[in-house]
């Protein structure tokens, strides 16, 4: 699972299965199935799951997002206090430069 954090704020916090993350620091720990990484405007926080594994993360609007992995298949519950205001995806082209992603536009 994969997802990206805009820098909007200063050091906004995600918890992943009861560890708090900072999304502007990068993480990566041997073991670990979370590994962070901070680019230009954005962090890339990846987790990783296998056959049967589940994993809870939790957003600092209160919204709870619940993953499980069951095969090829990943299903997802995602829990808020309001309506997220989420769009919908949309694929993205980005043309890499070293370590910096930037929105081709």
């Amino acid at each position: 699972m994969d997802f990206d954090t805009l820098y909007r704020y200063s050091a906004a916090n995600v918890t992943i299965d009861g560890k708090v993350y900072k999304l502007d620091e990068s993480y990566a720990e041997e073991g670990s199935n979370v590994v962070s990484t901070v680019y230009d405007g954005r962090t890339n926080t990846q987790i990783r799951l296998s056959d049967g594994q589940s994993t809870t993360i939790k957003f600092e609007n209160g919204a709870t997002l619940t993953v499980k992995a069951e095969g090829q298949t990943y299903n997802a519950t995602l829990t808020a206090k309001r309506r997220p205001s989420c769009r919908p995806a949309r694929t993205v082209t980005r043309t890499l430069q070293g370590q910096q992603t930037e929105p081709k536009r």
